[in-house]
């Protein structure tokens, strides 16, 4: 028999059944909310794009009656944190494709074989001594050496590896005076187009205080008596030929030719060995047209 009491206290018992579970329910909502965080914490960050995307700019350069654009100008800039982010992206993501081919570590070992070696550079003789570059087997980067004769030992003039931990910084060897005396030399940083151009003294083998500016050379001529140097070198407007005094610091070096010429043009110049003609080579970059030029110094 069931009575009143009987039916009060079942159906206290289910209103309590149903507070513990709605109690349940709030305790185990914030519970799953931190389960899925916790496993969204733990999933694996996306994948950089491979190849990564570059940034396209909007720089334009007008040749002519020729608008050339000129949209990826910008990692030209080796110091710029965008172009060395995107410089390691693309690394990495070359590393990634080119690990998993087959027999990548045998072709490794066999072109490490084949480059550990010396090598030399075709030598300029002058005054009897004659310049070069050399790479020694395991280094990376070319020295300016001299011997003093044919037949001598050879030293060290310039030697690029202190000059960067990395060893991205190397050296040009872009001249020699007639007599042999000073070594025209540039530092090139990072792979640039542009060198640092200086002048070593070799019997003191210390450089001299002459300077000259940054930017991509076509050429250094210095005179027979040493007293200058000819040099053509690219400029914002265009290449230009200068004439520098030797002993100066390059700011007042004289123009001498190329102030028409546009920036579609290359310039490169020529001193004949008695220093009587210099003669300047002007190339048009689209159709790599030339017009020879000579003048009396």
């Amino acid at each position: 028999m069931q009575t009143r009491s009987t039916h009060v206290f079942r159906g206290r018992w289910s209103l309590i059944g149903a507070h513990r579970w709605m109690l349940q329910g709030v305790l185990l909502v914030p519970m799953s909310l931190q389960t899925a965080d916790l496993a969204r914490a733990q999933e694996p960050a996306p994948a950089a794009k491979c190849p990564p995307a570059a940034r396209i700019d909007s720089a334009k350069d007008t040749y002519g009656t020729t608008i050339v654009t000129d949209p990826y100008r910008w990692l030209e800039d080796q110091n710029n944190p965008e172009t060395r982010a995107w410089i390691d992206a693309e690394q990495k993501c070359t590393e990634s494709a080119l690990s998993k081919l087959p027999g990548r570590a045998e072709l490794t070992k066999r072109i490490t074989d084949l480059l550990h070696n010396d090598s030399f550079e075709a030598p300029v003789e002058r005054g009897g001594r004659y310049f070069f570059r050399k790479r020694l087997a395991g280094q990376d980067l070319s020295l300016l050496c001299v011997r003093r004769g044919l037949n001598a030992a050879e030293e060290i003039l310039i030697d690029p590896l202190p000059w960067s931990s990395d060893h991205t910084a190397s050296v040009t060897f872009e001249n020699v005076s007639r007599d042999g005396r000073f070594v025209f030399y540039g530092r090139r940083d990072g792979g640039q187009d542009e060198i640092t151009p200086r002048v070593l003294d070799v019997e003191a083998k210390t450089t001299l205080p002459d300077a000259f500016p940054k930017a991509h050379y076509f050429g250094l001529e210095p005179t027979p008596d040493n007293k200058g140097v000819y040099y053509s070198r690219v400029t914002p407007d265009g290449p230009r030929a200068f004439y520098d005094l030797m002993g100066s610091d390059g700011t007042n070096d004289k123009l001498i030719y190329g102030n028409t010429l546009g920036r579609e043009k290359i310039l490169t110049l020529q001193l004949s060995e008695d220093g009587t003609y210099l003669v300047y080579l002007v190339s048009t970059v689209p159709d790599r047209k030339k017009r020879r030029f000579m003048f009396r110094t």
